[in-house]
C-alpha cells in the first residue's frame, strides 16, 4: 500500500499539490459565504442559484466516480494535468455568459461549466490522495495528507479577495481569476508532481492453490478481490454516513452565515468576506494538529472526539446567535477548526483502508460524492430554513445531525495503536 519511504512522495509533489488544490479549494470554498451575493448580482434567486449548484455538483460528483477508474489506467500525473486544464477552462468560460442571468439557456451553460468543473475537482482529489497513501508510509499517511490539505484553509484566503472583486467587477472576476491560476498550475503539475507511476494497477488478487497429477502445487485460479464488498463494509458505510450527516450540518451553517450577518448585523459583500477570513484562518490550527496528533492518537480515535466538538460548537452558535455577534463567530471559527480536522482525518481513513489501489481510487471517489452529497443538501435547505428558523433553528438542526452522525462513528471501534518508542510517527499495529 505504501512505499518503502515517507520521501518516495518528494516535497516538490507536495508543493505542487497543494498550490493546485488551493486555486480548486477556493473555487469550492468562496461560493458557500457568498451565495447570496452572487445570485444577486446575477440577476436571479437564491434558491435559482443554489438549484444550479446543486444539479452541478451532484451530476459531476456521479460522474467522476464512474471516471475514476481513468486515474489507475492513465496515471495520477496525467489525470491532475489535464484536470487543471479542463477546470480552468471551465471557470474561465463564465465569460461566454451575459452578465444577468435571465434566460434558462443561460442557467443551463453556468450549470454545465460548473459539471465540468466539479468533475476535475472530484478527480483531481481522488487521484492526490491516493498517490499519498501509495507512496508514503503508512505511519505518516495523517500527517502528509494534513499537510497537503492545507491547501483547504489556503482556499479561505481567497474570500477577502473575493468579497472585493465581487464588489468591483461582478459575479464573473472570482470565477475567471481562479480559472487562470488553474491554468497556469498545469505545466507545475506535469514537471514536478510525479505522483505514483503511469502503469496501470491491479486490484488485490487471492490465489488459489490446487495439486496437479504429478502433486506439485500450482495455482489454480486468480480471484480479483471484490471493491464492492469492500465498499459496503460496515466500516466504510458508518463512516460515510458519518460524513453525509457531519459534512451536511456543517454546510448549512456554513451556507447560512453570509445571510445571517447581511440580514441580522447589515455586512455588505467585502466585510463578509473579511470576516470568513478571520474565521477560516482557525483552520491552520486544525492543520497543525492533524500533523502532529493524528498519526500518534489515532485516525479513527481523532475522527470521533472532532465530530463531537462540531456538535458543541454548532449548539453554541444557536446559543449566541442573537445576543452576541463575536460569541457567534467565535463558535463558527472553532466550528471551523473541526470541520476541517475531521475533513482530513476522513480523506486519510478512506485512503489507507484498501491497499489495492484501483479499489482505493473507487472508494476515494465515493467519498468525494458523498461530500458534494452534503454541499448539494445545504444548497437545497438553506434559504427554506432560514427563512422559517434564522440562524438559531439553523445551528440547532444541524448539531441534531452532527449528533447522530457521532453515534453512527461510534459503531466503528476504534484504532489498535502502539505507539513506537522515543515517539515515532509510525503505527506497529494497526486495525482497521
Amino acid at each position: 500500500m505504501s512505499g518503502d519511504s515517507a520521501s518516495t512522495f518528494p516535497k516538490s509533489a507536495i508543493i505542487a499539490a497543494i498550490l493546485t488544490k488551493t486555486c480548486f479549494n477556493s473555487t469550492i470554498r468562496f461560493l458557500f459565504p457568498f451565495l447570496a451575493y452572487f445570485a444577486e448580482d446575477m440577476g436571479i434567486s437564491l434558491d435559482k442559484f443554489s438549484q444550479t449548484v446543486l444539479v452541478a455538483a451532484e451530476v459531476s460528483a456521479l460522474v467522476a466516480t464512474f471516471m475514476s477508474s481513468w486515474v489507475s489506467k492513465y496515471g495520477s500525473t496525467k489525470i491532475c494535468t489535464l484536470c487543471c486544464i479542463f477546470g480552468g477552462l471551465s471557470n474561465v468560460g463564465v465569460l461566454l455568459l451575459p452578465s444577468k442571468l435571465q434566460s434558462t439557456s443561460s442557467l443551463v451553460i453556468l450549470c454545465l461549466l460548473r459539471l465540468i468543473f466539479g468533475v476535475t475537482f472530484n478527480l483531481l482529489n481522488s487521484s492526490v490522495q491516493s498517490s499519498i497513501v501509495h507512496n508514503v508510509d503508512e505511519g505518516v499517511i495523517g500527517k502528509i495528507t494534513g499537510i497537503v490539505e492545507s491547501s483547504w484553509t489556503m482556499g479561505a484566503l481567497s474570500f477577502v479577495f473575493v468579497g472585493k472583486i465581487l464588489s468591483t467587477y461582478g459575479w464573473k472576476g472570482p470565477f475567471i481569476v481562479n480559472g487562470i491560476l488553474m491554468l497556469l498550475m498545469s505545466p507545475l503539475i506535469y514537471k514536478y508532481m510525479p505522483l505514483d507511476s503511469d502503469n496501470p494497477t491491479t486490484s488485490k488478487v487471492v490465489l488459489v492453490a490446487s495439486t496437479n497429477s504429478s502433486g506439485d502445487d500450482v495455482v489454480a485460479s486468480v480471484c480479483p478481490t471484490s471493491w464492492w464488498k469492500e465498499v459496503t463494509s460496515w466500516k466504510v458505510m458508518s463512516l460515510l454516513g458519518c460524513l453525509l450527516l457531519r459534512d451536511g450540518g456543517m454546510y448549512l451553517v456554513l451556507s447560512s452565515y453570509s445571510l445571517w450577518l447581511e440580514e441580522d448585523w447589515d455586512f455588505e459583500a467585502e466585510e463578509a468576506g473579511t470576516a470568513s477570513l478571520v474565521i477560516s484562518l482557525g483552520e491552520a490550527t486544525a492543520v497543525v494538529a492533524m500533523s502532529l496528533l493524528s498519526d500518534r492518537i489515532g485516525l479513527e480515535r481523532n475522527m470521533l472526539g472532532v465530530t463531537l466538538l462540531i456538535v458543541l460548537t454548532s449548539l453554541g452558535i444557536g446559543a449566541f446567535e442573537g445576543s452576541s455577534l463575536y460569541a457567534s463567530l467565535g463558535f463558527l471559527g472553532l466550528g471551523f477548526v473541526c470541520f476541517e480536522w475531521g475533513a482530513i482525518l476522513t480523506i486519510a481513513i478512506t485512503g489507507s483502508s484498501v491497499e489495492a489501489s484501483d479499489v482505493r481510487i473507487i472508494m476515494l471517489a465515493i467519498m468525494f460524492t458523498t461530500m458534494a452529497l452534503a454541499r448539494s443538501f445545504s444548497a437545497i435547505f438553506v434559504d427554506l430554513l432560514f427563512s422559517n428558523y434564522g440562524m438559531r433553528g439553523i445551528a440547532l438542526i444541524a448539531s441534531g445531525m452532527q449528533l447522530c452522525g457521532v453515534m453512527l462513528l461510534a459503531t466503528r471501534g476504534t484504532d489498535n495503536i502502539k505507539i513506537k518508542e522515543g515517539g515515532g510517527w509510525g503505527w506497529e499495529e494497526r486495525q482497521m
